[in-house]
């Protein structure tokens, strides 16, 4: 053999591109849009909200979610305003698709609940700061107040239930006064 370069062959292993996934992506997804541009629908009121209001939301919680008890980060606590924000942009994505957006004037408490949640998200590695049990408080008496406005709103203001809700009214009496019963014989 002489000093000349000795060339070997090796075979190189075939590797799926991704790009057909890819391309198949965007040719489902370029069909699904043009069925419904045809057919007059429009999606983009039903995904702004969601990326954009959720979607920044998410994205300043970010520093929050990556942090660790050994490694906390000082822009945890933007995980309060992006909690917010990630409900808000939910809840004009789910108003707007059933087509009740008034019962955003009771459903306003979800705000600062997720805020306050949030905000004990931020500090989730701090176990004896105060806000894990005020917030608990917080939480729990902003539920209350949104349920009972729930209520109100759905059945004197909205009428949503209509004629129905006294019936409504009966057999949960009837379901409280035999469950009650119930407990009494097992005791």
């Amino acid at each position: 053999m002489t000093n000349e370069a000795v060339f070997k062959t090796e075979k190189k292993p075939i590797v799926a591109s991704p790009l057909p996934k890819v391309a198949v992506r965007l040719i489902v997804t370029g069909v699904v849009l043009l069925a419904l541009t045809v057919s007059g629908v429009s999606i983009f009121p039903l995904i702004a909200p969601l990326l954009f209001v959720s979607g920044f939301g998410l994205l300043l919680m970010t520093p929050a979610n990556n942090s660790t008890s050994a490694e906390p980060s000082n822009w945890s606590f933007l995980a309060a305003p992006g909690a917010m924000l990630v409900a808000l942009g939910a809840m004009i994505t789910v108003l707007n698709l059933i087509g009740h957006p008034e019962a955003f004037s009771y459903l306003w408490t979800v705000l600062p609940i997720t805020f306050t949640a949030g905000m004990m998200h931020a500090r989730r590695f701090e176990s004896g700061h105060p806000i894990h049990i005020n917030g608990a408080r917080v939480i729990r008496v902003l539920s209350i107040i949104g349920v009972s406005m729930g209520v109100i709103f759905e059945l004197f203001v909205f009428e949503t239930f209509g004629r129905w809700w006294p019936l409504i009214l009966i057999g949960y009496g009837v379901y409280l006064l035999f469950s009650r019963r119930d407990a009494a014989e097992t005791s």
